[in-house]
Formats: C-alpha cells, sequence, structure tokens
C-alpha cells in the first residue's frame, strides 16, 4: 500500500465535517448506558463527569488528528518520526484493541436491549447470547454477501474516502 500525504487541494473535508462525524460517533448507546451509571451523582456532578472525561480522552485525539490533517497522513502514519515504523505497530495494536473492546460493549449492550424486547415472548428470544450473535452477524452481514475484503477496504478505500480522495483515485481490492 502507497503511504503518501494527501494534497491539500484533494482533502474535501473541512472542520465542521470533521466536528459533525465526531459529534455523531459520540452519541452512541454506550454514552447513554454510562450515563445511567452517573445519574446517582446527580445531574450536575454527573454533566461534569461526562464533560472532564470527554475533554481528557478527546484532547489527544484532537492533537493526533491535528497531525494528520496538517500533513494529510492517517493517525498510524503520524507517530513514524517518533516511534519508526516497528514503533508505530504499538500504536496501530493498541488501536485495534481498543477497537475490540469498543465493538464488544456495544454487541454487549445490543443485547441486552434485545433480550429486554424479547423477554416478553420468552425462550430463546429473552436470551442476549442470542440477539449478541444475531447483531454481531449482522453487522458482518453487508461485506461478506457482497464479498469485501475487509482488510484492504479498511485500509485503503475506507481511510481514502474519509480522507477525500475522490472514487476515482481509492484503491480496488
Amino acid at each position: 500500500m502507497d503511504i503518501q500525504p494527501i494534497n491539500a487541494n484533494k482533502r474535501n473535508l473541512s472542520g465542521p465535517d470533521y466536528f459533525l462525524l465526531w459529534a455523531g460517533v459520540a452519541i452512541s448507546l454506550a454514552e447513554i448506558w454510562a450515563g445511567g451509571f452517573l445519574a446517582p451523582m446527580g445531574i450536575w456532578l454527573g454533566i461534569a463527569a461526562i464533560v472532564l472525561g470527554h475533554v481528557i480522552g478527546n484532547t489527544f485525539m484532537a492533537l493526533g488528528g491535528i497531525i494528520g490533517s496538517q500533513h494529510g497522513i492517517m493517525s498510524m502514519v503520524s507517530v513514524r518520526p517518533s516511534f519508526g515504523i516497528r514503533g508505530s505497530n504499538l500504536a496501530a495494536v493498541l488501536n485495534i484493541i481498543q477497537l475490540i473492546g469498543w465493538a464488544s460493549i456495544m454487541l454487549i449492550i445490543g443485547g441486552r436491549a434485545g433480550a429486554m424486547l424479547g423477554k416478553p415472548m420468552g425462550g430463546i428470544l429473552a436470551s442476549n447470547n442470542l440477539w449478541i450473535i444475531a447483531i454481531g452477524l449482522g453487522t458482518w452481514y453487508g461485506p461478506l454477501y457482497r464479498k469485501i475484503d475487509l482488510a484492504c477496504y479498511a485500509e485503503t478505500d475506507g481511510y481514502r474516502a474519509a480522507a477525500g480522495y475522490p472514487a476515482d483515485e481509492r484503491s480496488v481490492c
């Protein structure tokens, strides 16, 4: 894979686009679920905890994003000058671990919600595991049905689309 900076004139996302993208990511089942744990704190302490957590967590992501945006490179590539190619693999592995964790949490929350909806009907429909498996398979159905090479897509088309490459300049797997 050719990892070259993207010229500024080929980038089509702006600050508001990135804001809306990441604001959409922040509004999720996990956010609502975590908010439930903060309810005993009361409204104002709960909001303060949420804001503080977001400021701490998102500051580092934003700083990494600024570097990538200024130079037209992916975040994992931006750590190479500091850590080298092999050292940047640690950042990639940590990213993979957190993505697996995030997906797991979302599947568990979805499974619990499905089981709650299935509880009145009873039987297997009230099982968390059924819904976790169903949601997980549903998530993978589209790419598997369309025979998309997910690893290739994630490394090329997906990143290049997010970076603003026109469709005809993205690699075809």
